[in-house]
């Protein structure tokens, strides 16, 4: 990408930078900067929207001039599950990303799991990110029963910029920490099996019990239906 484009792109507003860096690729958006409501809109044009429960909206957002909602590690998460959306999933190729921030410190250490986000077919074929040990991030993709996973040692207290890609034809998952890939390429990817899960495709928890709930702020959720670059991850890290 030449230099003009590269200056383009640092002054679009956020959502805009992801239009033009993933294009026909994005299969939603949901920036989550809605001032209230159930609806958690798709603004990709595909009007695939997330139905939000328990939420409060309206708090600071990720830096972009945009707000982002607060969940309250209790009863609060977001479905994201439409019909279209399970039809558009790409399990053997895709991207996550989202920018998720914990309530305070403490979150990093409660002995609790908190879900980010999830995509879920069934117990052998799903993607999901989520706090997992006390003062970790996990990423996981699993395929065909076989899972691959990366670990991160973290504790921030502001908005992290999170991804995860799965590209079966390359035999590699990715995980990405604010930009840079972290851990390095797992390979061994087995054959995704199943349609996304009704109850099983949500942000800010595990499944709409709901299970593992976030406990802070969540943004800019974003899922594509192939593999983002390295250099794309690390733009798309950028506000």
């Amino acid at each position: 990408m030449n230099a003009s484009k590269l200056l383009l792109l640092s002054n679009l507003e956020y959502y805009l930078k992801i239009k033009q860096l993933f294009g026909s690729s994005i299969i939603a958006h949901w920036p989550l900067w809605e001032p209230g409501g159930s609806v958690a809109y798709d603004i990709s044009g595909n009007r695939r929207n997330g139905a939000a429960t328990g939420i409060d909206w309206g708090y600071p957002g990720i830096g972009d001039g945009h707000t982002t909602p607060y969940f309250d590690g209790a009863t609060d998460y977001v479905n994201v599950y439409s019909a279209a959306l399970a039809a558009a999933f790409n399990g053997a190729e895709g991207t996550i990303l989202i920018w998720p921030k914990v309530y305070d410190a403490g979150v990093w250490t409660d002995g609790l799991r908190h879900g980010v986000c999830r995509f879920l077919a069934d117990n052998n074929n799903y993607c999901f990110i989520y706090r997992f040990t006390d003062n970790a991030l996990y990423w996981n993709y699993k395929a065909g029963g076989v899972s691959l996973q990366v670990l991160l040692a973290v504790t921030p207290t502001i908005f992290m910029c999170l991804g995860l890609t799965w590209n079966k034809t390359a035999n590699r998952v990715r995980a990405f920490y604010n930009g840079p890939q972290t851990g390095v390429d797992q390979n061994g990817l087995g054959v995704w099996a199943g349609a996304l899960d009704a109850t099983k495709t949500i942000i800010g928890a595990y499944d709409t019990t709901p299970n593992y709930p976030w406990y802070g702020y969540l943004g800019d959720g974003v899922l594509l239906n192939r593999e983002a670059s390295p250099s794309e991850m690390l733009k798309a890290a950028q506000v």
